[in-house]
C-alpha cells in the first residue's frame, strides 16, 4: 500500500488542502477514482466514513444509511442523532438538524460518498442540502463519473471546493516511473515514454501493464509488443467502458476507429451524421475514449486501446471491407495520403495499397507530404512513410533510400545520409533505363543538399545545376517537385555574394512560376524571392514577401535543417537598413542558435558573419570579431569545407574596415573570389590611394539593374566628383532616387562628411519627405563629427574630422592635402591642432584614438 500512496501523493495532497473541505473527484470508468479515495482514507488519522451511493426512490432509506455509517465511526453521536433515525421521510429541517448536531460536536472526521452521481441524480435536493450545510470541520469527498454542475458548485460555495479532474487523475511520467519501478527495477526513459504513449496515462491500462510486468520479469524485453501481449486484458477494460456509452455513440466510434486522426469533414463523410462533431466533443469531455487534440479547426483521436477494441469489433462485422474502402476514399478526397496508406498497412490491405501507389497523381501527393514532413523536420512522420515506400511498385528501394537520407540528415548524421546516397546510386544502376532517368534528378538533388551541409558550396552549385538540367529532360508530370536543393543553392550563392548564380536562380524560379504550383511550392518560391530581393537591395519588395514560411499541409512552422533561415535573414537585412539593429540582431541570433542546433552550419556561419557586421556598424567591432572567430570555430570543429572560410573572410573584411586594420583587409581581399563585394572594396581602396581612373574602371562592372550595386555606383561617382560640388550633387540625386524607391536609408547616413553635406543641399532644392528626413539624419551625423572631443575636451572641426579619416587610409600627407584641395602648410596646421586635441604623439596614435570618436 505504501507504494500506491507514493505514486498518488500529489492527488492525496490535493485532497488534503485545508481550505477546501469539499472535494469533488470525477472521471470516466477506469480512472481509479474509488481507489484514490480509499488510498486517501488509509493515509488519514481521523475517523473515516465511507458511504456507497445507490439508486432508490426512498430518500429516507438513503439518509438512514448515511447516519448509520457515521455512527459506526463516531459512536458518541448515536444519541444526538437518535431522533433522526427511523424516519419514514426526510425534510429540509431534518438536514438542518443533522448539520446542527455535527457542528455542535466539533469532532473532525472524513466522509467519502462513492458513486455520488446516483444520489445527485435521484435525490438532488437532499444531496445539495447535505453538501451546503456540512460543517467545515468535516472533510467531504464526493466520487462521481460526471463533472459538478455550475449550480451545484455555486450553491455549495466555490471557495469551499477542490475539484480533481480526469486530466489530473491520469498518471504523469514521474508517477509511471515510480509505479513501474515497483514491478521492475530496470526501466528507462524510452520505456516510460513507450508505456505513456500506449496508455495515455489511463489508470486502468497502466494497471494492466504493471500487472504484466510484475507477473513476467522478462516482459521488459517485450515492451515493444506490449499492445499485443496485453491485448485481451486491455480489451476487457476497454469494452467495460464502451458498454457505458450509448449504442449510437459506439456505432459512430466503430465507423471512425480506422482513423488515427479525426477531422470534421472526414468524420461527416464516413458517418453521414451531421451531429458527429458535437458527439465527439461530448465524448472527449466525459470519457477517456476520445481526446480533442486541436481546437480550431477541431480534431480528435480515439485512445489507442479503445481503438484496438473497436477495430476488433469491426473486423467481425460483414461491413468491414466496405467501411475501410469508405474511410480510405474519404481520406484521399481530402489529400490525407499518409494516413490512408498507414491505415491500409495496419489493416493488412497491401493489395489495395499497391493499387493506390500506381496512381501518378497520388504518388505526387505522397511526394508533397514527404517534403512537408522534411521541411518541418518531422522525423517520426518520415519513419511512418518507410513501410509505404516498400510497397511502391518497382521503385520501393529508391523511395526508401530517399526517405532514409532525409531522416539521417535531419538527425544530423551526415555520414549515414551520405551512405543512403550511395545506396540510391547503386539501386539506380540496376533498374530500367527509363525509370532511372526519372530518378536521376532526385539523386543529384540529394548530392547538392549533402554538399551544402558539409560546406562544399561549389559542389552544391554544380549538383544543383545538374539536377535542374536533369529535371528539364523529364516528360511532363515526372518531376517530383522538390525545391529544397534549389533553396540551399540560393543560400550558398547569397553567402558567396555571387550575383551571376542568383540571377540564374531567378531564371529558374521564373520558369517554375509559369507552371501550376502547389501551395507548398508557392511558399518556398516566395521565401526564395524574398531573400533574393533583400540581397539585391529591393528592400520594399522583400518586405512585401516577408511571410514566415509554414507547412501548407499542416500549417506548422518550418523547423530543423530546412527552417525559415532565408526569410529570417532577409528580414534582418531589411531591419538593419531601417536602423532597427536590435531587431536585426535578434533575428540573426535566432538563425545562429536554431541552425547550429539543426546542424545547418553554413547558415549559422553566414548569420554570425552578418551579425558581426551589424555590431561593427554600432562601433562594437571587438564583439564583431568574436562572432567571426565563432564562425571559424564552427568550420574547424565540425570538419567543414575550407570554402566556408571565404564566406567568413568577406564579413571579417567589413569589420576590419571599421577598425581601420588596412593590412588585414588587404590580405583578406587577396583571398576572396571575384565578386561585386570584392570590386566595391577595391574601388574604395583606389579612391583612398588617389587612383581615380582605376576606380572608374572597376565601378563600370557594376550591374545597375541591382539596386545595391546601382546605389554604390552613384555614391562612388559622388566621391570621385568631390572637387565638383555640382556634379557630385547630381550623382547623389541618382543614388537617393534609387535608394528611396527600394527602401534604403541607413546606408546613406554612413557616408563621408562631404556626401552628408550634399544631402542638406538636396533637401533644400527638392524638399521631399525622404530628402528632408535624410537631411536631418545627415545634420545629426555632421554634428557628431564636429562635437567629438579629444583628450583635451576640445571638439574637432569638420575639416579636422575629414583629415582624421584620410589619415586612416595610409596616404602620404601631400596626397591627402591634394585630395582635400588645401596647401601643405594648411594641412600641417590642421594636423598640429588635431594631434593636440586627441593627445596623440604621431599619426598612428591619432588614428587609433580617432577610432573611439568617429566612424573613420
Amino acid at each position: 500500500m505504501a507504494a500506491d500512496l507514493i505514486y498518488r501523493r500529489r492527488l492525496i495532497n490535493q485532497i488534503n488542502t485545508p481550505a477546501h473541505h469539499i472535494v469533488y473527484i470525477f472521471g470516466p470508468a477506469g480512472f481509479g477514482k474509488t481507489i484514490l479515495a480509499r488510498h486517501w482514507m488509509e493515509s488519514q488519522t481521523l475517523p473515516n466514513v465511507w458511504v456507497e451511493g445507490f439508486s432508490t426512490s426512498n430518500a429516507a432509506e438513503l439518509f438512514q444509511v448515511f447516519l448509520r455509517e457515521i455512527t459506526k465511526q463516531l459512536p458518541h453521536l448515536e444519541t444526538p442523532l437518535a431522533k433522526l433515525r427511523d424516519k419514514s421521510s426526510v425534510t429540509f429541517e431534518d438536514i438542518l438538524e443533522f448539520s446542527k448536531v455535527i457542528e455542535q460536536d466539533k469532532t473532525p472526521f472524513n466522509v467519502v460518498i462513492d458513486n455520488a452521481e446516483e444520489i445527485r441524480v435521484v435525490h438532488n435536493d437532499l444531496s445539495m442540502a447535505i453538501v451546503r450545510y456540512m460543517p467545515r470541520h468535516v472533510k467531504l469527498v464526493l466520487v462521481t463519473s460526471t463533472s459538478p454542475s455550475s449550480r451545484f458548485v455555486s450553491d455549495a460555495g466555490l471557495n469551499r471546493f477542490e475539484v480533481i479532474t480526469p486530466d489530473q487523475l491520469k498518471f504523469n511520467q514521474e508517477e509511471i516511473r515510480q509505479l513501474f519501478q515497483e514491478a521492475t527495477k530496470e526501466i528507462n526513459d524510452s520505456d516510460i515514454a513507450l508505456i505513456e504513449e500506449l496508455t495515455e496515462g489511463w489508470p486502468a491500462s497502466t494497471g494492466i501493464v504493471t500487472s504484466l510486468l510484475r507477473n513476467n520479469p522478462s516482459f521488459k524485453e517485450e515492451l515493444s509488443s506490449l499492445r499485443i501481449k496485453g491485448k485481451q486484458q486491455f480489451s476487457i477494460e476497454a469494452n467495460r467502458v464502451l458498454a457505458r456509452i450509448d449504442a449510437s455513440q459506439r456505432d459512430m466510434l466503430r465507423q471512425l476507429s480506422p482513423l488515427q486522426r479525426i477531422k470534421p469533414e472526414i468524420a461527416f463523410e464516413i458517418t453521414k451524421n451531421i451531429d458527429v462533431i458535437r458527439q465527439l466533443t461530448l465524448l472527449s469531455q466525459d470519457t477517456i475514449i476520445v481526446s480533442q487534440i486541436e481546437q480550431v479547426p477541431p480534431a480528435f483521436k480515439i485512445h489507442p486501446i479503445f481503438r484496438d477494441a473497436l477495430i476488433d469489433q469491426l473486423r467481425r462485422d460483414s461491413s468491414f471491407n466496405g467501411l475501410v474502402e469508405t474511410v480510405i476514399q474519404a481520406l484521399l478526397d481530402q489529400n490525407e495520403v499518409r494516413q490512408s496508406t498507414e491505415i491500409l498497412i495496419e489493416m493488412g490491405e497491401t493489395t489495395k495499397l499497391n493499387d493506390i501507389l500506381r496512381d501518378e497523381q497520388l504518388l505526387t501527393s505522397i511526394g508533397f507530404s514527404i517534403q512537408d514532413s522534411v521541411t518541418r523536420s518531422a522525423v517520426n512522420e518520415l519513419n511512418d512513410w518507410l513501410p509505404v515506400a516498400e510497397h511502391m511498385p518497382a521503385v520501393g528501394a529508391l523511395g526508401k533510400a530517399v526517405i532514409n537520407f532525409y531522416i539521417e540528415l535531419l538527425k544530423g548524421d551526415f555520414k549515414a545520409a551520405e551512405a543512403e546516397i550511395r545506396i540510391l546510386s547503386y539501386a539506380l544502376d540496376s533498374i530500367d533505363k527509363e525509370v532511372k532517368q526519372s530518378w536521376e534528378a532526385n539523386l543529384l538533388s540529394l548530392k547538392s543538399i549533402m554538399a551544402f551541409a558539409n560546406g562544399r558550396l561549389e559542389e552544391n552549385w554544380s549538383f544543383a545545376v545538374q539536377a535542374i538540367e536533369a529535371r528539364q529532360k523529364l516528360p511532363n508530370g515526372q518531376d517530383r517537385n522538390q525545391l529544397l536543393f534549389l533553396q540551399l543553392a540560393l543560400w550558398g550563392a547569397v553567402m558567396m555574394d555571387n550575383d551571376a548564380r542568383i540571377n540564374q536562380i531567378i531564371h529558374w524560379l521564373d520558369s517554375i512560376g509559369s507552371k501550376d504550383l502547389s501551395a507548398g511550392r508557392s511558399v518556398q518560391v516566395i521565401a526564395m524571392r524574398c531573400l533574393i530581393a533583400a540581397h539585391h537591395g529591393r528592400l520594399l519588395e522583400a518586405q512585401n514577401h516577408l511571410i514566415m514560411p509554414i507547412s501548407m499541409l499542416t500549417q506548422s512552422k518550418l523547423e530543423g535543417f530546412f527552417g525559415p533561415f532565408g526569410t529570417r535573414l532577409a528580414e534582418a537585412i531589411v531591419s538593419g537598413e531601417a536602423g532597427n539593429f536590435a531587431r536585426s540582431m535578434d533575428l540573426l541570433k535566432s538563425n545562429v542558435e536554431e541552425a547550429t542546433s539543426a546542424k545547418n552550419f553554413p547558415i549559422a556561419i553566414a548569420s554570425l558573419g552578418r551579425l558581426a557586421y551589424q555590431l561593427a556598424l554600432q562601433r562594437r567591432s571587438e564583439e564583431g570579431l568574436a562572432c567571426i572567430e565563432s564562425a571559424r570555430a564552427l568550420i574547424v570543429d565540425n570538419y567543414l569545407s575550407e570554402e566556408l572560410n571565404s564566406v567568413v573572410d568577406m564579413w571579417e573584411i567589413r569589420v576590419r574596415h571599421f577598425m581601420l586594420d588596412n593590412d588585414r583587409v588587404q590580405n583578406l581581399l587577396k583571398r576572396c573570389q571575384p565578386s561585386y563585394f570584392l570590386n566595391s572594396f577595391q574601388a574604395a581602396a583606389s579612391i583612398s590611394q588617389g587612383n581615380l581612373e582605376l576606380t572608374k574602371e572597376i565601378i563600370q562592372t557594376f550591374d545597375l539593374s541591382i539596386p545595391r550595386q546601382a546605389i554604390t555606383y552613384y555614391l562612388f561617382r559622388a566621391h570621385l566628383y568631390k572637387d565638383s560640388p555640382g556634379q557630385q550633387l547630381k550623382e547623389i540625386v541618382q543614388a537617393v532616387e534609387v535608394g528611396s524607391k527600394h527602401g534604403y536609408f541607413y546606408h546613406f547616413v554612413t557616408q563621408r562628411s562631404d556626401i552628408l553635406q550634399q544631402y542638406i543641399s538636396l533637401a533644400s532644392e527638392n524638399p521631399t519627405a525622404f530628402n528632408e528626413r535624410l537631411a536631418r539624419a545627415a545634420g545629426i551625423e555632421l554634428n557628431k563629427m564636429m562635437t567629438a572631443k579629444g583628450e583635451t575636451g576640445e571638439s574637432l572641426t569638420r575639416r579636422e574630422a575629414d583629415i582624421l579619416r584620410h589619415l586612416a587610409t595610409g596616404l602620404p600627407i601631400k596626397d591627402i592635402a591634394r585630395n582635400l584641395s588645401i596647401s601643405k602648410n594648411t594641412i600641417k596646421t590642421h594636423l598640429r591642432n588635431l594631434y593636440r586635441k586627441l593627445g596623440a604623439i604621431d599619426r598612428d596614435d591619432a588614428v587609433a584614438k580617432g577610432k573611439k570618436l568617429l566612424k573613420i
